[in-house]
């Protein structure tokens, strides 16, 4: 088994800006090699976690982190390890709807099926887990000894499950699920499946895939205490052939069918879009648009940040606090590792770049609710706010809004420490 040691100079390759944010005195290379070489005689000594972890809180759920720069360097090339023995590849949010939306636009029939992992993180059984990966052989003994430290860590933590908080975590978990997608994927029946963390999407022409099919498949299949979400996480369609769109015909009925995935909301026509063909073939109808979830989220942070500015002292800086937090919210923004130099753009347009609604859009709503909090009169919340801010400060607040955010890809520069700050209030 090929695999990367635990010199120095791997170690180092494994700092991160967040690390430097973390501790100012890494942004210093030269203090950058000490900890890689400390990392690496903490490796060599086998004194990995020899303090053990640091539970924290994550959205209401335990999550953990690592006590010393050390251990986050040796944990990060284990990962590398893992990733490399069982071919795990970074899964991009945005190549998964890139090409989810090329293969709804099919003009004919098909079924989704719309499929969630129940507690995924906290269900999952480490121990055999940790079984399998020995059993496997594809992961030396070293890293393998590492991995009983991580789990007897979490043991005295009385953490079960794997813990939200580290890329160790996220790499283990993917491992659960590798035979269930490799079976769909190699399916002639599936001609799209996809897997991001516990949200899955299958795009199938029936056959032997139907839906009592794959949710016995995944009720047999689904390792240790793991299950599928039932309800409204739980999806199937049988999506009609796409038709002309033929205005004058009484006779035939649009059919719009609707679902979520991944923060975004996808409308399914039974009709095609005659301005959207490749060479001479249409493409089905499809209209793309935030998800209710995510629209729910977004109108939270709002909330919460004029309530923090509501409970502060109102001074200046308390307004310039809030004015840059709705602009985070309603803006993009770059963000520049200055380790790799690779600069990562992100924000209301970079994040749902695929939203392909204009006409009564959910940013039209966004919008509209912003504009509600700053000057409606019809509510408790509203009149608080009102009388917190001066008309100056509330028509400051209002040039910012989501439909520019998009369509213009308005930009806002903040500094790390800035963001921190700016997110501290949606914990």
């Amino acid at each position: 088994m090929e695999q990367l040691s635990y010199t120095y100079s791997n170690l180092l390759e494994c700092i991160t800006y967040s690390d430097l944010m973390d501790n100012k005195s890494l942004i210093d290379y030269s203090a950058r090699v000490l900890a890689s070489k400390s990392a690496q005689r903490k490796a060599a000594e086998k004194s990995f976690l020899e303090d053990g972890v640091k539970e924290i809180n994550i959205s209401g759920k335990k999550g953990i982190k690592f006590k010393t720069i050390e251990d986050k360097l040796i944990s990060r090339l284990l990962v590398r390890n893992i990733k490399k023995s069982y071919k795990i590849s970074r899964v991009n949010r945005h190549d998964i709807i890139k090409n989810l939306i090329i293969n709804l636009k099919d003009g004919s029939p098909y079924n989704i099926a719309r499929l969630d992992i129940r507690s995924f993180y906290d269900s999952i059984d480490f121990k055999v887990l940790l079984d399998k990966i020995v059993s496997d052989g594809k992961v030396s003994r070293y890293d393998i000894n590492l991995l009983y430290k991580f789990k007897d860590s979490l043991d005295q933590k009385m953490i079960s499950g794997l813990p939200r908080g580290i890329s160790l975590s996220a790499t283990l978990a993917e491992l659960c699920l590798q035979e269930i997608d490799s079976f769909f994927l190699k399916e002639k029946d599936v001609f799209y499946y996809s897997r991001f963390v516990d949200d899955i999407l299958i795009i199938h022409h029936g056959g032997k895939i139907t839906k009592q099919f794959i949710t016995d498949y995944f009720s047999s299949h689904l390792p240790g205490n793991l299950t599928l979400h039932e309800k409204e996480k739980l999806a199937f369609l049988n999506i009609a052939g796409a038709r002309a769109n033929i205005n004058d015909d009484k006779t035939q009925i649009d059919k719009v069918d609707e679902i979520d995935f991944l923060g975004y909301n996808f409308k399914i026509y039974n009709l095609y879009n005659e301005n959207d063909h490749v060479f001479l073939s249409l493409n089905r109808k499809i209209h793309v648009d935030l998800s209710i979830k995510k629209i729910h989220k977004i109108k939270v942070r709002i909330i919460k940040s004029f309530v923090a500015f509501i409970n502060s002292n109102k001074s200046h800086d308390d307004f310039l606090l809030l004015n840059d937090r709705i602009k985070f919210i309603t803006g993009n923004y770059p963000i520049r590792d200055p380790v790799s130099g690779i600069k990562i753009n992100s924000g209301i347009f970079y994040n749902y770049q695929y939203k392909n609604v204009s006409f009564n859009c959910s940013l039209v709503g966004l919008d509209n609710f912003l504009r509600s909090i700053l000057f409606g009169s019809n509510n408790i919340f509203s009149k608080r706010i009102s009388n917190s801010l001066t008309i100056q400060q509330k028509r400051l607040i209002a040039k910012l809004n989501f439909k520019s955010g998009f369509y213009m890809i308005r930009f806002h520069t903040f500094s790390y420490s800035r963001l921190k700050e700016i997110k501290e209030c949606w914990k």
